[in-house]
C-alpha cells in the first residue's frame, strides 16, 4: 500500500486557491496544479470546461471529458 501525501497537498491548495478565486468574485477559472485540473464554474462563455486527458499507456487518441463544472480531476504519473 502506498500514501501519496503529495496527491492530498494538491487537492487541498486547489481547493483552497478556488476559495480564494471565489471570494474575490471569480466565478469562472480553471486551475492546473501540476497534475490536478480544478474547474470553478463553466467558461466565460457559459460552456463546459473540456479537459483532455492523455492515455497512461500511450495508446489510443486522448480521452476527452465534458460536462465539467466545478469538479476536479487528479492524474498521477508513474
Amino acid at each position: 500500500m502506498e500514501l501519496d501525501l503529495g496527491a492530498v497537498g494538491k487537492g487541498y491548495a486547489g481547493d483552497e486557491a478556488a476559495k480564494v478565486l471565489k471570494g474575490k468574485g471569480i466565478s469562472s477559472a480553471l486551475l492546473n496544479l501540476g497534475g490536478n485540473v480544478q474547474a470553478i464554474g463553466s467558461r466565460p462563455d457559459g460552456s463546459d470546461w473540456r479537459i483532455g486527458i492523455r492515455n497512461p499507456f500511450g495508446e489510443g487518441n486522448d480521452s476527452l471529458i465534458k460536462d465539467m463544472e466545478v469538479h476536479v480531476i487528479q492524474q498521477k504519473e508513474t
